[in-house]
């Protein structure tokens, strides 16, 4: 209410005031009119609870939220810690302090890429100088002292029983090979002459190196099996250098 006796200067403030709080109000009631929150005004209460629960970090939440609306815009990281607020939920990603230093990574259980790594990793372990290759039929050279192993890596997530199954023969590209019931070409072992090793990486972290003429016949193999013998572990580093 604009009183007697105000200048133009305090009417005008006092106007301005008012104008901006009634603002407000309707724009509040009509985010509530939609079921939406007035902290959180581009998404409802329940898309905010749902995506909070999917997300790692502010920025994955925006995107299930914008993804979730169906929307080019994006909430801001203001509009996101308000609606937590809201809720009073603590971001588990935000660690401080101690937490910080130590923070964890969510496992992606992405094997298959890790499996390559974990190999290249053992191999120098033993001293071997690691050369990464495309398109060949081995996965790197792995030099140990001037022998050069063509290394092919395999790795599995599939249990069987109390093992897993390994896929040890690749489809091979032959276009007058006839496809299978499953849509595929036929498979055959790896050979001597394109491989000298195979290693193999299983979901439960355990490791084998396998010589090319020791591998079955078959396309696949059970792990470990008949290849316990053939599991090896990262040995430690050579204390002389320390």
């Amino acid at each position: 209410m604009v009183e007697a006796g105000m200048s133009q200067r305090q009417m005008a403030t006092q106007i301005g005031v008012t104008q901006k709080t009634i603002q407000k109000w309707l724009r509040d009631q009509h985010l509530r009119s939609k079921g939406r929150s007035g902290l959180a005004p581009s998404f409802t209460d329940e898309q905010f609870r749902s995506a909070w629960d999917k997300a790692n970090n502010w920025t994955h939440l925006a995107r299930l939220l914008t993804a979730e609306q169906d929307s080019a815009t994006t909430p801001s990281l203001g509009t996101l810690k308000r609606a937590a607020e809201k809720f009073d939920l603590d971001a588990p990603w935000e660690a401080t302090g101690e937490e910080q230093m130590c923070q964890q990574l969510t496992p992606q259980r992405d094997l298959s890429s890790a499996a390559v790594f974990l190999a290249a990793a053992w191999y120098t372990m033993h001293g071997a100088r690691i050369s990464f290759t495309e398109g060949a039929r081995y996965d790197f050279i792995a030099d140990l002292d001037g022998n050069l192993l063509r290394v092919q890596v395999k790795s599995s997530t599939f249990r069987v029983g109390t093992g897993w199954s390994v896929t040890l023969a690749p489809a091979r590209y032959n276009p007058s090979a006839k496809l299978g019931p499953n849509g595929r070409r036929s498979s055959a072992p790896y050979t001597s002459d394109e491989i000298d090793e195979m290693f193999v990486v299983t979901a439960d972290n355990k490791m084998y190196r396998i010589e090319v003429n020791s591998l079955p016949k078959g396309k696949k193999a059970n792990f470990p099996g008949r290849f316990q013998k053939c599991e090896v572990i990262f040995p430690q580093p050579d204390s002389s250098a320390w």
